[in-house]
């Protein structure tokens, strides 16, 4: 979708991207959470081996929406935290700290799809490209 060379010749095509498109920041929260609960419990994966990455910061993205158990299950990634990773907790960074680091699943939350924001091209590129395995996308629907 972005049209970026990965460059990574041999590796392989991978599983598909695993789109979804939502209807409010609340239908976001929900899709986020069904996503989470979908690679942890069904497809094996360890909730540390899940990384959130909004361009926004926690209080203002859509993962704030999450049921409050969950929510208390997600390590908000710092300057300090990030010398410590990956956790045993699924993560959360904004998108511009993430820069450089990468983990099994990634799932991209809070950015407009590419085709509406060619602005924010480095922000996809760099989300989209932290993913080893399985790579998610939950888009707000343009209003």
């Amino acid at each position: 979708s972005l049209g970026a060379d990965m460059g990574v010749r041999g590796a392989g095509d991978g599983p598909k991207v695993r789109e979804c498109a939502a209807s409010s920041k609340e239908d976001a929260a929900r899709l986020l959470e069904n996503e989470i609960f979908d690679l942890v419990d069904h497809g094996g994966l360890s909730p540390g081996d899940v990384t959130i990455l909004s361009p926004l910061k926690f209080e203002d993205s859509c993962v704030y929406g999450l049921s409050d158990k969950l929510k208390r299950q997600i390590l908000i990634l710092d300057e300090y935290s990030l010398k410590n990773f990956p956790s045993t907790k699924t993560s959360f960074a904004v998108i511009g700290n993430f820069k450089g680091l990468e983990n099994e699943a990634i799932i991209v939350v809070d950015l407009p799809s590419p085709e509406h924001s060619r602005d924010d091209l480095a922000k996809h590129y760099v989300a989209m490209s932290r993913a080893r395995s399985v790579l998610s996308i939950i888009q707000q629907s343009e209003k």
